[in-house]
Parts: structure tokens; sequence; C-alpha cells
């Protein structure tokens, strides 16, 4: 693993994404109690919370990921990008691993859609919107994917 431990998974995919989806879904209900006969109530959002509630559960999580987990189950975790010499062998940092067969994770990264001007306005991906600790007064979201 050459970034953090857990991946896009815990760090920028879908932990965040769901702790940030409870979050909304909380608002929602106070404002939806009528049907139940319980009267609605005016979600005040404090975005710097739910910021620290959406690094809270994966603060909570980062331990199941964590290298002195897996190095606790046998597992030698290097941190560093890895590459194939050869068809049986990998090379990764200063180690030299050989194998018969190799499972390949590699992982995704956001890429920026090809819109002119795009790369002359701040924009968000997954690798940095839930880092932000105000709320966004207008957000447009193009494409989307499993997280």
């Amino acid at each position: 693993e050459r970034d953090a431990m857990g991946g896009d998974c815990l760090n920028t995919g879908c932990v965040p994404s769901k702790a940030l989806l409870a979050a909304a879904k909380q608002a929602y209900r106070m404002g939806a109690g009528e049907p139940f006969g319980i009267a609605p109530v005016e979600a005040k959002v404090d975005f710097a919370k739910v910021h620290e509630h959406v690094h809270g559960v994966i603060g909570t999580i980062a331990p199941n990921d964590s290298v002195a987990r897996f190095e606790g189950l046998g597992v030698t975790v290097i941190k560093d990008y890895a590459r194939f010499r050869d068809g049986s062998t990998v090379l990764a940092g200063n180690a030299e691993i050989a194998a018969r067969r190799f499972v390949i994770a590699t992982g995704s990264r956001a890429s920026a859609p090809p819109i002119p001007g795009l790369d002359k306005v701040p924009f968000y991906t997954n690798e940095n919107i839930f880092e932000n600790k105000e709320c966004p007064a207008h957000l447009i979201v193009i494409g989307g994917g499993p997280i």
C-alpha cells in the first residue's frame, strides 16, 4: 500500500460517503415526522460537526485496516509503489517478492471530465470533498460510481 491503509473505501469513498449520508438522513427525518404525529423541526446543520462525525467514523474503523493489525495477522505491509520485474517477481520498495500467482488490487483514482475551463476553477472529487468543513452553497455532481 503506497497510501493510507484502508484505501479509497475507508478514507475517501464508502465510509465517509455513508457517514455523510447518515447525517443527511437524520436531518431529513427531523422535518419528516408529520405522518407519525411528530411536529417537524427544521434541522440546524453545523457542517464543521458533520465533518467531525465523518472523520470520527473513519477513525473508528481505521484500526481494522491498520498496519499493526495486518502485521499482527502475519502480513508484511510495504508502504511503497510496486511493479513487476517479470512474470513471477514483484519489486516493492526494497523488497523483492517471488510467487507463482499475484492478486492485483490497484484501487482507483478520481478523474476530471474534459470540460473546458474546469482546470481553472476549484472542484471537488471524492479525494477532497470530505475535507470540506463548510457546506457548499451549490454542488453539481457529474458522473458517479459505486461510492
